[in-house]
């Protein structure tokens, strides 16, 4: 493992102390090595009700841009390797602060899973935090992409959100690429996102990803 993914599980197990600490208080001693799935998800859940996100999205990377020629063999290679995947995580991040949170005040809340698929690739699931259509329609980028829709559905934040992640190169315009749901049961959305986590350390650092979420961050900005 090199150094970046060292520092990377190093943040991971901090926050994953921090999270165990923080909510199951001072008087509880409870290490990352035995904590399972159950404490894990009741505990994120808990931090969830904090911010409450309103949007679960799960994104499969293309193989394929919008012109329909294949994307370089050696980007879609990159789909199995999660520090690609995390990095792509931060640029969707950025794209989406560019529009709602110019000023960078920390408006959005990300929560990003990794999930590996059965031929190793991986997708994404993320819980986004509502997005202020107010705020944002001051911004002249917001204005650039509300120009861009043709067509809306019943939710014009759904429409946005799609908008702009799909400008991502690994998402593109294929309908099986991005998926926003708007989410009526926050715990059952989490058990969702992390139902490849099993009662293993590692395993949990894998599927979570701590760097791009909002879980406990202690001087980590997504801008």
């Amino acid at each position: 493992m090199n150094l970046i993914g060292l520092n990377r599980v190093s943040s991971g197990m901090q926050i994953l102390e921090n999270t165990l600490s923080l909510s199951v208080g001072d008087s509880v001693s409870l290490s990352p090595i035995s904590i399972t799935r159950t404490i894990l998800l009741d505990l994120l859940y808990q931090q969830l009700l904090s911010t409450n996100p309103v949007y679960m999205l799960t994104i499969h990377y293309t193989k394929w841009y919008n012109d329909n020629t294949r994307i370089n063999k050696r980007i879609t290679s990159e789909y199995k390797n999660l520090n690609y995947i995390r990095r792509t995580h931060k640029h969707i991040i950025n794209m989406l602060n560019e529009v709602y949170d110019p000023d960078k005040k920390g408006i959005l809340k990300f929560y990003f899973f990794n999930e590996r698929c059965d031929n190793n690739d991986y997708h994404t699931h993320f819980l986004l935090t509502d997005t202020p259509l107010q705020l944002a329609e001051k911004n002249r980028k917001f204005r650039r992409v509300l120009k861009t829709i043709s067509s809306t559905s019943s939710d014009i934040k759904v429409d946005i959100i799609d908008s702009i992640i799909r400008k991502c190169k690994t998402v593109q315009k294929w309908s099986t690429s991005l998926d926003i749901q708007r989410i009526y049961d926050l715990y059952g959305a989490l058990d969702y996102c992390t139902k490849t986590i099993s009662d293993d350390t590692q395993n949990m650092l894998d599927v979570i990803d701590f760097s791009n979420s909002n879980f406990n961050q202690i001087n980590n900005r997504h801008y």
